[in-house]
């Protein structure tokens, strides 16, 4: 386009409103059009080997002023720390799981039946408890775990 005939073209495009436009040019035939470079390809993450849904059962240990803790819960961070300390050394001592947990658990809803959550996928539950859940073989009980419920002793059953 000429200078001249592109200056026409502008002066026409202010006189009808359409001073922000761009005017296109016109490019020959049989030559490609600019395209931008793709970006690099993402690499493919690899894919979770783990098991999608898992068994555990657990005892929850509370203290006063954690975020969901019940209100009749009186005991202090430092004294539920200690008392899932005590409940994990029972374990694995060999003591019974679900006996504990009827006794001990301040989730009132899993003590009933031995601290036995059922089958659950991984964004079921809270991260920190979900993490240590899945990192366990089956059988293996977790250290002492804190969440925003308070302390948890998990055991993995499947």
């Amino acid at each position: 386009m000429s200078e001249r005939l592109r200056d026409a073209a502008i002066a026409l495009g202010v006189a009808f409103g359409l001073g922000g436009c761009v005017l296109s040019t016109h490019t020959p035939p049989g030559t490609p059009p600019d395209v931008p470079e793709p970006p690099p390809a993402t690499p493919v993450a690899e894919e979770d080997t783990g098991p999608r849904t898992i068994r555990a059962r657990h005892v929850l240990v509370s203290f006063a002023g954690g975020t969901r803790a019940a209100s009749y819960v009186t005991r202090t961070r430092e004294e539920a720390y200690a008392r899932a300390s005590e409940i994990r050394e029972q374990i694995l001592a060999g003591e019974d799981f679900a006996e504990i947990a009827r006794e001990y658990s301040d989730d009132r809803g899993s003590a009933q039946v031995g601290g036995e959550l059922g089958e659950f996928k991984r964004n079921q539950m809270v991260k920190p408890f979900a993490d240590a859940a899945f990192a366990l073989e089956p059988g293996g009980v977790s250290e002492v775990i804190e969440s925003e419920f308070g302390f948890h002793v998990i055991q993995r059953t499947e």
